[in-house]
């Protein structure tokens, strides 16, 4: 659970506009184990399915979603079940006619 909040912790410091940019910068905090240490977490790792913390519908993992002009970071328990951590509004796009 620590790691999803240092996740949560990543977004809200913003610096991205759409949801491909937030899971840019998800994924390239993730992709390097030492970027754990300067988080304050030990590591990546997901202790409920192995391997590392991704954008995953399973549990230990978490996703990413866009409902009603926000993004949801939803993390999936070890029961299997979702459950939304936080939701940030996503500038809406406006298309040009």
């Amino acid at each position: 659970m620590e790691q999803k909040i240092v996740l949560e912790m990543i977004l809200d410091d913003g610096g991205w506009q759409t949801i491909t940019e937030a899971r840019a910068i998800l994924q390239k905090a993730t992709s390097n184990p030492t970027n754990a240490i300067a988080y304050g977490v030990t590591n990546w790792d997901n202790y409920l399915v192995s391997g590392q913390i991704r954008e995953e519908d399973s549990p230990g993992n978490y996703l990413l979603r866009k409902t009603n002009n926000q993004l949801q970071f939803v993390t999936i328990g070890n029961d299997g079940g979702e459950y939304v951590l936080r939701n940030w509004d996503l500038r809406v796009q406006h298309q040009t006619p």
